[in-house]
């Protein structure tokens, strides 16, 4: 977050964005249990387009390079450990940086404490992952994702080694 940035600013900034979650909440009361979803924006080419579940059974999950995280990122820029995420009843899906080397940011700003996450927030993790944050219906998956996955790592590997074998030879 800009330093230059006056509290009363800031104060501004967090009410516009509880007011709107309020409004959000009272628009979909009547349309049942909604779901949460992170949908990998940027990143490695074969990772994008990678959607994450949040459900509604668990209240918190971390996201990072752990086999232990509940979302898990294969980017070496990505902390073990690196943020987590935690839905408190009637207030939301809140985002929480881990205390990771390259941070967390929420929409271009370093995320200090807990940070309210909105629909379409973009979360970056380190320098080159990013993460859009969806509540609502499951997203699309990107049509390059559905590609790669039907095509399989053996497809993948034979062109690769084919493209290196005509630049070394």
């Amino acid at each position: 977050m800009d330093r230059s940035r006056s509290f009363a600013s800031t104060t501004d900034d967090f009410v516009a964005r509880e007011l709107a979650r309020a409004d959000y909440d009272a628009s979909h009361a009547s349309a049942g249990t909604r779901r949460q979803w992170l949908v990998q924006r940027e990143g490695a080419f074969w990772d994008r387009g990678r959607i994450y579940e949040f459900p509604n059974s668990i209240n918190e999950g971390t996201l990072g390079r752990s086999p232990s995280c509940q979302w898990r990122v294969t980017d070496p820029a990505v902390s073990r450990l690196h943020c987590a995420l935690v839905r408190k009843p009637r207030r939301g899906v809140y985002l929480l940086d881990l205390a990771s080397r390259r941070g967390t940011k929420l929409n271009g700003d370093p995320v200090e404490g807990e940070v309210l996450l909105m629909d379409g927030d973009r979360i970056t993790l380190g320098d080159r992952v990013v993460l859009e944050f969806v509540d609502g219906p499951r997203p699309e998956e990107a049509s390059d994702r559905i590609w790669w996955r039907r095509a399989g790592w053996g497809l993948a590997l034979m062109a690769t080694l084919s493209v290196l074998s005509l630049i070394v030879f």
